[in-house]
């Protein structure tokens, strides 16, 4: 799939703008079957301005079947006008910071809480670190009740 979005580089290379775009929105996706190690896209530029450009892709296996149809792909410029030179390449990555719930008022969760697990205990926890607190607490199950009036 981001192969299939990529492919409109080529695309791109052929306007006069120079320009760095990134992928905005799509109107619709259509998904009509699982693809295979070996899938084509078939890309059309269908309006382009100064500002945006949007297109029409298809992944197909390789007998032509469309198994994916995306409608007004839309990538918007970041920069108009941008030298290859003065292109910086900035690296960014998530890093997961656990912090305690120990030193936070209750005034933080404000509303109800909505806890699904499959065991007890971090909705336990919740209720007895805010006893005032509104939690509900779903299990993961083939079907659902209510198991505490309290909670709704």
């Amino acid at each position: 799939m981001d192969g299939a979005l990529q492919s409109i580089i080529g695309l791109e290379q052929e306007t006069e703008i120079s320009a760095t775009y990134l992928p905005f929105s799509m109107a619709q996706l259509t998904i009509y079957g699982s693809l295979p190690a070996t899938c084509y896209v078939h890309a059309t530029r269908s309006a382009q301005t100064k500002q945006q450009a949007k297109y029409q892709l298809q992944i197909t296996d390789q007998l032509g079947n469309v198994l994916i149809d995306i409608k007004d792909f839309t990538v918007r410029v970041l920069q108009t006008g941008v030298e290859q030179e003065k292109v910086e390449v900035h690296r960014y990555e998530t890093i997961w910071e656990q912090l305690s719930l120990a030193n936070k008022n209750s005034q933080m969760l404000a509303g109800p809480v909505l806890v699904i697990e499959s065991e007890n205990d971090s909705a336990s926890a919740l209720q007895k670190r805010f006893p005032d607190q509104n939690i509900i607490q779903a299990n993961w199950g083939k079907k659902y009740q209510v198991k505490n009036k309290k909670s709704l």
